[in-house]
């Protein structure tokens, strides 16, 4: 996730949120075809196991553009605060951890008290293998564009519902 602890002390430094590359997926005219989409992700089309992975996600964006439309009711995701997108592309990501998280190790060192009691203490520092989870995507721009063309086909679904209306 985005999101770090903050420090309240006097001399954390101020940090922007980086939403250059959201901004661009955002306000782009990038079209990726579905088999670009499962090249970037590292599904093969052909697998039913990874078309049925393919189908969740787009249903949970689904859902997930469905809620943001009938909230905030625009024509367009760009009128949307950017931190929120990006933050709702990890919110998506986490659900799907395989597909958007790489394992790494990072090596820490932990101070441990060897002592024998309380009254005596030995302290020692031993360096441990902790494993976390980095992102493969920068912004999780794939997910951006996803939510990006799926909040265009709503608009386009609600413009023709509206129009059958009128008619």
């Amino acid at each position: 996730m985005p999101i770090q602890v903050f420090d309240f002390s006097t001399e954390a430094p101020f940090r922007v949120n980086n939403t250059a590359l959201t901004y661009l997926i955002v306000h782009s005219n990038l079209k990726l075809t579905r088999n670009h989409i499962y090249k970037i992700l590292g599904l093969y089309p052909k697998n039913p196991f990874h078309i049925e992975l393919y189908k969740s996600l787009i249903r949970l964006i689904n859902s997930v553009v469905h809620t943001l439309f009938d909230t905030i009711r625009t024509c367009s995701l760009s009128q949307y605060p950017l931190t929120n997108i990006q933050y709702i592309s990890f919110m998506i990501a986490d659900e799907y951890r395989e597909i958007f998280y790489v394992p790494i190790i990072k090596r820490v060192e932990l101070d441990i008290n060897n002592g024998v009691s309380v009254l005596v203490d030995k302290w020692s520092t031993e360096t441990v293998p902790v494993t976390v989870n980095r992102s493969k995507y920068n912004e999780m721009w794939i997910i951006t564009y996803l939510l990006k063309t799926e909040f265009e086909k709503a608009i386009q679904q609600e413009k023709e519902k509206s129009t059958n209306i009128k008619s």
